[in-house]
Parts: C-alpha cells; structure tokens; sequence
C-alpha cells in the first residue's frame, strides 16, 4: 500500500486520481477506494485506474520503486513529486549484544511487506566478525514469504547472480544477506557492512534514517520493529505540492 497514503490526501484535497499501478496491486487499491466511496459518495469517479501512462494530467506522483533517469525526464515535463523507496533508506546498527526479542522486532523490520515497504530496513552496520546466527533464527518467523513466486523469483535471481559472480553470501533459503559492493537494493537481499572498531563512517550513513535495539531517541533514531509502523512524514510538504498545482 506504498502511496494509499498520497492517493488518501489527493482525495481529499478533491483532486481526480489517475492510478497506475500492477495488476495485482490494482486489486488491492480498488478494494480499499471502493470501501472509501461506499462511506463517502463524493469520491465516487475520482479514482481511476489505467494501464499506461497518460500525458493528460496536471501533475505526476511517482511513489514505490524509484524511476529511470529517462523516466524521470518524461513526467518532469509536468509538476512531479516523488516518494521512493530511495528517499527512506533505513539502516539498523547492531552491536552483537541484542536480546533474542530485540531480534525478533529486527526481523520484523527486514520482512514484513516482503522487506519492500519503502521504510522496511534494506541495510545493517554489524561489528566485525558478527555472528549472524541469532539473528537467522529471528529471520525463521517469516520463512513463508518464500512461498510467496513474486518475491521467490526475485530472491532465486539475485541467488544465482551472487553464485555465477562468485559472491560470498548468507543464504537462508528465502532472504540473503550480504556483504555491501555498493549495488543498488535488491528484493530478498539485505546488505550489510562491518564497522571499525564500533565507529561507524558518517558517509556509509548519510541520509539515512537509523534503528537500533536502544535507540537514542533524540538524536532522531528508532528502535528495532518501529520502522515499519512510521506513519507519513511528508504530509505538509505533498499539501503544499497539490496547493502549487
């Protein structure tokens, strides 16, 4: 449901929404706007669904996975606002000393939503030499994403990728883990780096949000299982976006 959130506000704002989106997740977003037109019948028509992209609008909203440079020159040429995947890198700082339940909520963090919400963590700062034994017992709680084919075919390409390159991996049989080589995120892979002498560089960090099992709350980090759970953060900025357009 990365973007209901955008759509829910355009709505209100009274804005006419052409969506684009998967097939199967078109499935999901009509569900939910039907239950919303149901409630209040003012929206009714406001919400429609197209499988191409249409040069007939006054603005784009780009939302889930982030575009192509080329793609990105195409829906400049009308107002855009993006929210991406890209833009809310979250990364978890692990100090080998976390409780089996800290773990746990850690494992929430990396797969729930099959690990593609755009605040699930994509990335993990371990000392060196960690042991990631603890936290591959945590990860088993969610072994049925595996089942899911969308999200298996994804994990057994990067697999192979990683095995034809020679890539040394942690391979759980549905997630891997692997030491970062600067590549752009992955579905079904987690990277991480180690840190020197617990101090971890600020450019390895930069623009990224931080979870830890004892987060520093006002330094602006989370604790291990919130990352998920964050509500919208850009909702003054996109108010201002469609009050512009």
């Amino acid at each position: 449901f990365d973007g209901l959130d955008l759509i829910l506000l355009s709505l209100n704002a009274g804005c006419r929404c052409l969506i684009r989106t998967s097939e199967t997740d078109a499935i999901l977003y009509k569900g939910i706007i039907g239950l919303l037109e149901n409630r209040f019948p003012d929206l009714k028509g406001r919400a429609e669904f197209a499988d191409r992209p249409s040069g007939d609008v006054d603005a784009w909203v780009i939302t889930g996975e982030a575009p192509t440079t080329a793609q990105l020159a195409y829906f400049a040429r009308r107002p855009v606002f993006v929210d991406t995947v890209d833009q809310h890198l979250t990364t978890a700082v692990l100090t080998g000393v976390e409780t089996p339940s800290e773990l746990d909520a850690l494992a929430e963090d990396l797969c729930m939503f099959f690990g593609r919400s755009k605040y699930s963590i994509s990335k993990l700062v371990v000392p060196a030499e960690y042991d990631f034994s603890a936290l591959l017992k945590s990860l088993e709680s969610y072994r049925e994403n595996g089942n899911h084919s969308g999200y298996f075919n994804h994990y057994e390409y990067r697999k192979a990728a990683y095995i034809v390159g020679s890539q040394p991996v942690i391979d759980n049989g549905f997630l891997i883990i692997k030491k970062e080589t600067g590549e752009s995120h992955s579905i079904g892979v987690v990277d991480y780096i180690e840190s020197r002498e617990n101090e971890i560089l600020e450019s390895d960090l930069t623009g990224r949000q931080l979870c830890k099992a004892q987060p520093e709350i006002l330094r602006g980090e989370m604790a291990f299982g919130s990352a998920c759970k964050r509500n919208f953060n850009l909702t003054g900025e996109f108010l201002l976006f469609l009050k512009e357009i």
